[in-house]
Order: structure tokens, then sequence, then C-alpha cells
């Protein structure tokens, strides 16, 4: 019980970006039908912007993953991949404002941005131990399908503006409650020089036997703390 609740408190932000990740998977099925079947919301599709507002986040997710792993080693695996609810908060922001096709776009570009920071995470990985990074991806896309099913299911009860105002706190609370964690273990030992030619392996945050493991060098409580 004591692995599961550390392991629940330092990854829900990651878990939580998974499913705004499989939220914006699902969007454009529900985004582009009600465009066509609402002349009233003035954003006319066509054969080119339809592929473009289901294919551009992938575009802008090449583009920052070239870089996303620079921004790891600089700035922590736990803060670059909070900085990733910056464009996602955004992106829902600039959808639920939309009123035009630029809207969208522009929409689509920056929630590719913030998915392509979350791929590109090493956090979850070294935060867990061997023996439980199986079960944490699997968890992470556990919650990806959810976001999937979820979009689809308020797209059969809520328009797509009522949608993307819904998404919005999701972002802002994930940051919020990850500033309050600490970094992974591996980081912090690199980043104050304690790593020699035996320290090859980091010690995670709860060890294979479900205790704490010695990779924060503190406690529980304080590894809490910023």
């Amino acid at each position: 019980h004591w692995s599961i609740m550390v392991y629940i408190l330092q990854l829900l932000p990651t878990y939580l970006l998974h499913f705004t990740y499989g939220l914006s998977l699902g969007y454009p099925s529900i985004l582009e039908p009600q465009l066509k079947n609402d002349p009233m919301a003035g954003i006319i599709l066509d054969s080119t912007s339809e592929g473009l507002v289901v294919s551009l986040d992938y575009g802008s997710t090449i583009v920052i993953s070239v870089v996303a792993g620079q921004l790891q080693s600089k700035f922590g695996p736990l803060r670059t991949t909070l900085s990733a609810c910056i464009p996602i908060c955004l992106a829902w922001i600039s959808m639920a404002l939309a009123s035009d096709i630029l809207a969208v776009y522009s929409s689509r570009f920056l929630v590719g941005l913030g998915n392509g920071i979350l791929l590109s995470s090493v956090y979850s990985v070294e935060i867990a131990s061997a023996d439980k990074r199986g079960a944490v991806v699997m968890v992470e896309l556990t919650f990806r399908c959810l976001g999937i099913i979820t979009a689809s299911l308020l797209g059969t009860l809520l328009d797509w503006k009522t949608i993307a105002w819904l998404v919005i706190p999701i972002p802002v609370f994930i940051f919020i409650y990850g500033m309050f964690l600490p970094e992974s273990p591996f980081f912090k030992k690199v980043g104050r020089g304690r790593r020699n030619s035996e320290d090859t392996e980091y010690q995670p945050l709860v060890d294979n036997k479900g205790g704490k493991g010695n990779g924060s060098g503190c406690s529980w409580l304080e590894m809490f703390k910023m």
C-alpha cells in the first residue's frame, strides 16, 4: 500500500497529462462533424483543412521532441514535463474561443507541442523501480485510452466549445500540483555533482520491496518539499 500511494502521488501529473493527450487525440472526431453541421459557427472545413485539423498536432510533436530531451537534462524531467501544461492549456483556450479556422489550427499546433514534451518525458521511468516500469507505462496507456473514450462520450452530449472549456482546468491543476513534487532522484544526484563511476544506477523513490528507496536521500515527507 505504501508503494502504491507514493507512485500515485508522484505520477498523478503524468497520468493526467496522458488523459489530456487522449482527449486531444479523440477531439477531432467530434470537432469536424459538429463544425460541418453548425453553419452558425462560421468555420468552414474543406478536405485540406480537415486533414490539417487531424494531423497538425503530430507535426508540432515532432518539432518539440527534438529539443525536449535537452530540456530535461537542463531543467529536470519533472519540471520539463510540467511545462507541457502551458501549451496544452493555451491550446484548449484557443479552441474554446475559436471563431475562425486559424484559431483551430493554432490550438492543434499548441496541443501537439505539449504532447511532444509529454511523450519525450523520462520522469516516469526514473521514478519507478525496474520491476514497476512496465506497470507504470501500462497505466499511462490506460489513461490515454480513457481520454479518447471520454472525448467521444462528451461529444455525444456537449458541443465542441463547451468540451474545450471543461478541459482547461486540468492542465492548470496538474501544473500547480506538480510544483510541490520532488524531481527524479537520478536528476537530483547529477545536479548536485554526486554522481561517480560506481553510481551508474539510480535508486528509485520506492524500492522493489515496496519500501522507501534512498534515491532521494530524504524521508518520505521531506521528498515532497520544494
